[in-house]
């Protein structure tokens, strides 16, 4: 697969929050947590450093767009 420039540079996706997400949210360092009643979402980076992937970083959705969406508006979750 050839590589494109959006698979070179940071990216935030939103996701929902599975049943054992153990990871804490890059923002407010408060662990992000599945519940069935509210259904919450993550929004989830891929952070790239001089085009090479760098790491992951979570969030909780409210967090993201509190920090001023650091890595752009995230892509709609599947």
């Amino acid at each position: 697969m050839p590589v494109t420039s959006s698979m070179t540079s940071s990216r935030a996706a939103l996701r929902s929050v599975t049943p054992g997400t153990y990871v804490d949210c890059a923002t407010c360092n408060a662990r992000i947590g599945y519940s069935a009643k509210t259904r919450p979402n993550q929004v989830i980076a891929n952070v790239y450093s001089d085009g090479k992937w760098n790491r992951v970083e979570h969030y909780h959705e409210e967090c993201y767009y509190r920090s001023g969406s650091p890595y752009g508006e995230p892509a709609p979750g599947r």
